[in-house]
């Protein structure tokens, strides 16, 4: 009983929050922006609203950037709204003629919030706080959202977060005013994963093996729109300086040059890969650039803010020792508003020879499309991931010692058809197009469903006519429907 009590009161303590509350959470929202008095525009219709994750970058120099659909595609940049929560973020859009949008709403919808919560099925006692905060906490977003679309003609929501729940509250939103929700695949998921799921009008997937990975995690979609991979257009735009970067290297002494890459982490390791596993990823083949002066070694990691932290100062000092030497080159350039590290995973690929993933992601999947060697290293122990159905053990390793042992293998080898880190064999399966024209359908699918709009079609008729256009365009098997 006492044991009860506890849960009980913790539960109490865990849900209770101002989203608890839709009325009150809206107000806040309001005020929180009403001392700007800012005036929403209301020239423009049919707008899109952007929801990306900190890579603002408009510059097309192949770096990470939230807007790729756009820079590749037709879509016409005044129709894009982003929130800008600093000055320098408003002043750089509308330098490049997008859309600020600073979260305004309109007071005069506090009437129309609905904020009832009905519980309708038998819940066991301490269960019902968390379902009663879900509901609430989905009103008080879908209300809230409803608001700014209103605000900003906004009638399309793009987004890359699939993972929480927060997206499917947005697309109800957008949906009860007439427009149309969509999301891009960000990351390979090569096993059902429980907190990746979807619900959208439209996923823009890397092909028929990503799609079929999303429906057994219980994601659903009406229309599922194979692009392929949709970063490979940077290859153009990046090759100048990753050839200055090797040269630089081979200047040095380095022959044979491995790209590592850095699937980043947090302080505690239940939630992701923990600071130690990560660790490793730098210290192993530090250990062999210092041994080997043939040797060059690229690192990018994910999130450079926090690299001195996560692999700590030993291993911070012997990685910047190692830079000294000129034959290992650490890529942590930041943008103006990253989270991530914003070059991108191709840059080092392409200056490398081989490339070598401490775990499975989906930066080897890059690297791999531009014909680079990739090996990818199981260290979770994932034995149900698709990887397995594709790759055998010239591709897959267990640990960090016989990765680097099949790397140095392959560079002493004269064995033209040595298949260490060779993809070539299943490249279509999980991009059919293996192009660099991914970035322009994503981009120009989106901007067909704004024509629609702009035509009078209602959603369903807009989604309907740009399906029919990118199944002309680029194949019927590149489009699933799973609509009613």
């Amino acid at each position: 009983q006492y044991q009860l009590k506890l849960r009980k009161e913790g539960l109490k303590r865990l849900y209770f929050s101002y989203q608890s509350f839709p009325i009150l959470y809206y107000l806040f929202k309001y005020l929180s922006i009403a001392y700007k008095k800012r005036v929403a525009p209301t020239s423009l219709i049919n707008n899109l609203f952007v929801q990306g994750r900190g890579d603002l970058n408009l510059s097309n120099d192949g770096y990470h950037s939230d807007y790729f659909w756009y820079l590749n595609s037709d879509f016409p940049s005044q129709n894009i709204f982003t929130e800008t929560q600093t000055e320098e973020e408003k002043v750089y859009l509308e330098k490049y003629n997008l859309s600020v949008c600073e979260m305004e709403i309109d007071f005069k919808r506090t009437s129309q919030i609905d904020s009832s919560v009905s519980l309708e099925v038998n819940f066991l006692h301490t269960e019902k706080p968390l379902v009663s905060h879900l509901n609430s906490r989905y009103l008080s977003i879908k209300n809230y959202w409803i608001s700014v679309f209103t605000k900003y003609n906004i009638k399309t929501y793009l987004t890359w977060n699939k993972y929480n729940a927060t997206h499917m509250a947005i697309a109800d939103a957008v949906e009860s005013i007439g427009g149309v929700s969509a999301i891009w695949q960000l990351a390979f998921d090569g096993h059902r994963v429980i907190n990746a799921r979807y619900n959208t009008d439209i996923n823009f997937s890397f092909s028929k093996f990503s799609v079929d990975v999303d429906i057994q995690s219980g994601s659903n979609s009406k229309y599922q729109i194979i692009t392929g991979y949709p970063k490979t257009y940077t290859r153009s735009l990046l090759e100048d300086k990753a050839q200055s970067i090797r040269t630089t290297m081979l200047n040095e002494g380095a022959k044979n040059i491995i790209f590592v890459i850095d699937e980043n982490s947090v302080d505690d390791s239940r939630w992701h890969t923990g600071h130690a596993l990560q660790r490793d990823n730098y210290l192993k083949p530090l250990e062999v650039l210092i041994r080997n002066p043939d040797i060059g070694l690229i690192f990018k990691p994910k999130n450079a803010r926090s690299l001195k932290h996560r692999i700590g100062e030993d291993t911070y000092s012997i990685l910047s020792e190692a830079i000294q030497t000129g034959r290992c080159c650490l890529l942590d350039e930041l943008g103006l508003k990253d989270f991530t590290t914003s070059s991108p995973p191709m840059l080092a690929a392409l200056a490398s020879d081989l490339c070598i993933h401490g775990h499975f992601g989906t930066a080897a999947f890059e690297a791999s499309l531009v014909g680079k060697p990739t090996l990818m290293i199981d260290r979770e122990g994932m034995p149900h991931h698709a990887f397995y159905d594709l790759f055998d053990e010239n591709v897959i390793f267990k640990n960090w010692d016989d990765a680097l042992e099949a790397a140095l293998s392959f560079f002493g080898s004269n064995n033209k058809n040595n298949r260490i880190g060779d993809w070539s064999n299943v490249i279509k399966e999980i991009d059919p197009f293996n192009d660099s024209l991914a970035a322009k359908r994503l981009g120009n699918h989106l901007n067909q469903i704004r024509k629609g709009f702009d035509e009078g079609l209602n959603r369903e008729h807009s989604m309907i006519k740009a399906a029919e256009i990118y199944s002309k365009e680029w194949g019927s098997d590149k489009i699933i429907y799973s609509g009613d």
